[in-house]
This record gives C-alpha cells, sequence and structure tokens, in this order.
C-alpha cells in the first residue's frame, strides 16, 4: 500500500486497442511501468463488500512530473491528486525501486520482471529488532490474463506481494494481486489479508484512463 493513499501502487490514463493483442513476452520492467515525464494514470478505487466507505476519494491520479539524477539512476518523480508525491527508479538488479524522499535511505521495492511463472522472490527480509520482522515477497502468477476495467481489455502478468510483519512467530500477512499490461502500467490493484485462517477482501483500483507517451 501507498504513500498517499497505497505506496505501492502505479498508474495510466487512454485508449488501449494496442493491447489487445496476446503477447507471450512479459516485457522488461520499464514496459509493464512505463515512466516518461507526462504519462498520467487514473483509477477509481473499488471498496470492500465490508466496508463501502472505506476510501476517503472515490479515485486516485498519477502523473511522472519530473526527473533529477540520483546515484547513477535517473530518478522519476511522480504527484497523485496533483501533489508531488514520491519518486521512483529503475534498477537493473532490484527492479523497480520507490522512494520516498531523496534525503531519506528507505526504499520500496514495488516490481520485478522478467519473472518465470511461478516464480517468488524476496523483496525485503528484515528482522527489526529480536522480535519483530518485515518480510515482501513477489510471485508472478500468470501471463496473459484478460483483465476488462473502464479503460479497455488488456492482457496482464499477474503478479502476488505478501507483506508479513510483526511479531516474528506470528506475522500479520497482508497481500496484493497486481496485473500489469505490457506498455501500459497498472490495470488493477486488489488488497487482501488474513484474519482468523480467512482472507479478508480489502478492496482495490482499477484503471480508467490512462496517457503514455
Amino acid at each position: 500500500m501507498r504513500i498517499l493513499f497505497l505506496i505501492f501502487l502505479l498508474i495510466h490514463y487512454g485508449p488501449a486497442e494496442r493491447n489487445l493483442i496476446q503477447d507471450t513476452d512479459l516485457g522488461s520492467i520499464q514496459e509493464l511501468y512505463p515512466l516518461k515525464i507526462g504519462n498520467q494514470w487514473s483509477y477509481d478505487f473499488i471498496a470492500p463488500e465490508s466496508d463501502p466507505s472505506k476510501y476517503i476519494a472515490n479515485y486516485l491520479t498519477e502523473e511522472v512530473i519530473d526527473t533529477i539524477s540520483y546515484h547513477g539512476h535517473t530518478m522519476f518523480h511522480i504527484s497523485q491528486q496533483g501533489i508531488p508525491t514520491y519518486w521512483c527508479y529503475y534498477d537493473a538488479v532490484k527492479g523497480l525501486c520507490l522512494i520516498q524522499d531523496t534525503s531519506i535511505n528507505y526504499i520500496g521495492l514495488g516490481l520485478y520482471s522478467p519473472m518465470q511463472i511461478g516464480q517468488r522472490i524476496i523483496l525485503r527480509d528484515t528482522v527489526l529488532d529480536s522480535n519483530h520482522l518485515h518480510k515482501e515477497t513477489l510471485t508472478l502468477k500468470e501471463a496473459n490474463v484478460p483483465v476488462t476495467t473502464e479503460a479497455g481489455l488488456f492482457y496482464c502478468s499477474h503478479f502476488l506481494k505478501e507483506m508479513y510483519h510483526g511479531e516474528i512467530y506470528h506475522p500479520d500477512s497482508t497481500m496484493t494481486d497486481t496485473w500489469y499490461a505490457k506498455g501500459v502500467g497498472l490495470i488493477r490493484e486488489r488488497y487482501s489479508k488474513w484474519l482468523n485462517g480467512k482472507k479478508i477482501d480489502r478492496g482495490g483500483m482499477d484503471l480508467k484512463s490512462y496517457k503514455v507517451n
């Protein structure tokens, strides 16, 4: 989950005809999440049935507004609802990295490609102290999955991010399912968590419109 609304989310704005053809190439990370000044994404929030008033706003917009050089990388500045919010950059080893502020070292790892279907990688595995941990994993669940939103029909790669945090032997587990389309970006995102052995729906987002240069 992200910075303003959810920190690991990514977005888009415009027509989708070019995505109607299935592609066996999953795409590089730059293709799955294309970053260029002027690129825009708009999403509708999907509230869980158990909490229809979950989101204060009904939509989220993001736009790439600027770039800077950062430790040898081109860093892209992203705004949410018109407010400069976070930075992200591509790393050949780590994948897509997100950072809230260039003055701090915290980096979130949001996406990785290429991967094989069923492959699971560890994004983060940190013991915060003797009793607590923070672990994140990413699994490629499916490829070329048809997903339809208000923005159109897209063939997507389906990723599952699992986050474990809390007491080292009894961590809470939260999950984010994401669907990315080559050349467009994030198409759909769904959030859930395990509670007392039951998977709880926590809502999500669907792509409404996009503009990718």
